[in-house]
């Protein structure tokens, strides 16, 4: 499909829905360079006198903040919000270039001073899970439940999956980080469970069996591995690479979290931590996977290796207070108590600041 939306480009360069589909896709797909050079090929002939501009450069800034080249990326985010200030695309954008460079009280600041505009789009879920991120980063818990319970929980909403996508997400980092959810788990593992044997999208597996780990539902976890089984043995489409390589170990791991056994947890996940781009999503969504490889390597009392994974995670994200006291407790665990003291030191100067 992707083949035949470029084709159509060539020769009509601009036909937006045809962009669009490319571009999403590459985003299903995990292909993150086509995200941002199906883009590329047509931009030069588009201009602001043409309708649809504005979406050409949504698309556009996604595509380059997922290849990390974020001042651009932000430039074009906001040229598109000065043309059309509701663009929740573009508000996606920004929000996702200041999550990559820790920008947390920006981010907030951002997504509140836009929140009118974006707030009654269908994407506003999901706007809503990136600013419970900066939240996150900056330990404000109470606020990253609130965010839920008001606006990622579907219960009281005809719901769909981006909705549980997200909802999902949200709630296993809290876990990772030891916060109670109460019973939030269990309604959200009954949204999930109809479609424990779809197989129609590894990228929502992975988000359904944090569900059912969660909740203890052991008959919905065996339902989903088997029938993935069964699914990468006789089919050929693209969700099988994606499926076999990346999303059945995630769960696996998953398993292995939820009973304890954190060093299988680490040995499920440290072999395709570089490969996780071929889950789909985008670097935010995909990041729960190396955290929760960090943490289970703490857990595991692996501290050489947790600190090699909190040093390059601190290293990408400088300003994340959140990385910084996950170096603390590697250290700790190692027995430096001087460098567990300096890295939770940056971490409380990030706060303040």
């Amino acid at each position: 499909a992707t083949q035949c939306w470029e084709e159509v480009l060539t020769h009509f360069p601009r036909d937006l829905l045809a962009l669009q589909l490319v571009h999403l896709t590459h985003v299903l797909l995990g292909d993150v360079t086509g995200q941002r050079d199906s883009v590329a090929r047509v931009f030069n002939l588009w201009d602001e006198s043409m309708p649809g501009y504005e979406f050409v450069l949504g698309f556009y800034a996604f595509g380059l903040e997922e290849n990390r080249d974020f001042f651009e990326a932000e430039e074009m985010g906001r040229r598109a919000l000065a043309m059309r200030p509701d663009h929740p695309y573009a508000v996606h954008a920004v929000a996702h270039v200041m999550e990559m460079r820790g920008r947390q009280p920006g981010g907030i600041r951002f997504m509140k001073d836009h929140v009118d505009l974006w707030s009654t789009s269908n994407f506003s879920n999901h706007l809503w899970w990136h600013t419970s991120l900066y939240h996150l980063d900056l330990q404000d818990h109470p606020r990253v439940l609130e965010i839920y319970d008001n606006h990622l929980q579907s219960a009281a909403h005809e719901g769909d999956r981006y909705e549980e996508l997200d909802a999902s997400a949200l709630l296993w980092r809290l876990k990772l980080l030891g916060v109670e959810t109460g019973d939030r788990w269990r309604a959200l593992a009954d949204r999930w469970e109809p479609a424990a044997q779809d197989t129609l999208y590894a990228f929502n597996d992975v988000h359904a069996m944090m569900t059912f780990v969660s909740d203890g539902r052991r008959e919905a976890q065996a339902a989903l591995l088997g029938a993935n089984e069964r699914y990468v043995e006789t089919a050929n489409d693209a969700n099988v690479a994606m499926t076999r390589e990346i999303g059945m170990p995630f769960c696996l791991a998953m398993q292995d979290f939820q009973d304890e056994r954190y060093g299988d947890c680490v040995d499920h996940l440290l072999p395709v931590r570089y490969k996780t781009h071929r889950l789909g999503g985008s670097y935010a969504q995909r990041d729960v996977i190396g955290w929760t490889l960090l943490e289970a390597a703490l857990r595991a009392r692996r501290y050489d290796l947790a600190l090699a994974l909190a040093n390059e995670r601190s290293a990408m994200k400088p300003t994340s207070p959140l990385n910084w006291r996950y170096v603390a407790r590697a250290f700790q665990g190692l027995g430096d108590d001087n460098n567990a003291k300096r890295a939770e030191a940056r971490a409380h100067s990030l706060m303040a600041a």
